[in-house]
């Protein structure tokens, strides 16, 4: 999703003159295979500023038609009277934010990169990259060697190309599996979207219109690697019945799962980011917990950082501009990822039960700090925009 985001944030060059290529380990999906959004799809938040990203790009005349609009939001914690609430009144008359299918999204991210002069690469795997002083070259696995100004490596954080290469991992391992599934509810979920802390570990539940329906969500659901392993043994009913003894009644009964999948939660932080010839984009740079939402969020606003420093210097792999580039976005890295680690450390420590609560109430009835808050995680302060104007 990154690679071709950074192609739609290039399009205007491409269409100039910019040679890009893109490589892609997957098979190309068929043309005539549906992409309309399914029960059992996987959903990507998508924030306010990154919407605004995608929609300068070109994108989200596309995107736009299989989105949820998230309107509310509400943060809460099992056991607590407290809760943190965020609506329009935060943004505007804008939504906070919205949901997507994955199928979706890459469907509609991969039609735009077919309507531009791009050389796609599918059943293609780098398996070298040698980097001269004029040059990178990308050696492919059963395809002809590419020769390049720039290679941006943006193939996710377990990165085999990242590590070959001696990038080093800052890594913090929260012993969480994340469990993720769909789910139908007996009452329609009015757009709003809940973040739900449990003793068993962080829940988020995700609006999600599927045709007509609005009685469809997202669960992505933190838990332990014991629980998960339980969680994984259960049929559908004991599932449902545990998730929504966690969750609540606010969406009635919830009635239908679709198959889980799990993966372990590791974050993974790359400091240096940049080389002569060479960028790290998306979660190969940094892969977020993800509690809060924000690592696709946060990638799309390097992109955006990455692909004004491209149209400001002739030589794409230019040390020093991708070095100003990689300076420009670590504050906005480093504050995204401290919140989302400090929200696991703070729910995982007995000792803060009681200031969390305190502080989540508090939070919730202060105009000015919940508004600031609202606008960190909606991606629009200030200090979070990297595009150029159009």
């Amino acid at each position: 999703m990154i690679g071709h985001s950074l192609i739609a944030a290039l399009a205007k060059p491409i269409q100039m003159g910019l040679q890009v290529a893109l490589i892609d380990a997957g098979a190309q999906q068929p043309s005539g295979q549906s992409a309309s959004p399914a029960f059992d799809d996987r959903a990507t938040a998508v924030s306010l500023g990154s919407k605004r990203l995608l929609d300068q790009w070109g994108l989200w005349s596309l995107i736009g038609d299989a989105a949820t609009p998230v309107r509310h939001i509400e943060v809460s914690e099992q056991g607590a009277f407290n809760t943190l609430n965020m609506g329009e009144q935060e943004s505007g008359t804008d939504p906070l934010g919205y949901i997507v299918p994955n199928r979706w999204l890459g469907h509609c991210l991969l039609k735009h990169s077919q309507q531009l002069p791009v050389d796609l690469f599918f059943d293609a795997t780098a398996t070298n990259i040698q980097f001269e002083a004029e040059r990178a070259l990308i050696h492919l696995k059963d395809h002809p060697t590419l020769s390049a100004k720039l290679v941006v490596l943006a193939d996710g954080g377990r990165s085999d190309l990242t590590q070959q290469l001696g990038f080093f991992a800052d890594t913090k391992d929260f012993h969480q599996q994340a469990v993720v599934a769909s789910i139908e509810t007996q009452l329609p979920h009015h757009n709003r979207a809940f973040e739900r802390f449990t003793p068993l570990g962080p829940m988020a539940l995700l609006p999600m219109t599927i045709g007509q329906s609005h009685r469809h969500a997202a669960l992505v659901w933190s838990v332990t690697p014991e629980c998960a392993a339980k969680l994984a043994q259960m049929d559908d009913s004991d599932f449902l019945r545990s998730a929504q003894n966690a969750f609540g009644d606010r969406l009635g009964n919830w009635l239908r799962a679709s198959e889980r999948s799990q993966y372990p939660l590791v974050r993974v932080y790359r400091p240096e980011q940049v080389r002569s010839r060479l960028v790290l984009l998306g979660n190969s740079a940094a892969n977020l917990h993800p509690v809060a939402g924000q690592g696709f969020n946060l990638a799309l606003r390097a992109v955006a950082a990455l692909s004004d420093t491209l149209q400001d210097q002739p030589d794409p792999g230019d040390l020093a501009g991708l070095m100003a580039y990689a300076d420009r976005i670590r504050a906005d890295q480093h504050l995204v990822m401290t919140l989302c680690d400090q929200l696991i450390d703070v729910h995982e420590q007995p000792l803060f039960t009681w200031p969390r609560r305190g502080l989540l109430g508090m939070l919730d009835h202060h105009r000015i700090s919940k508004g600031l808050f609202a606008k960190f995680t909606m991606g629009i302060l200030p200090s979070q925009q990297f595009s150029r104007t159009p």
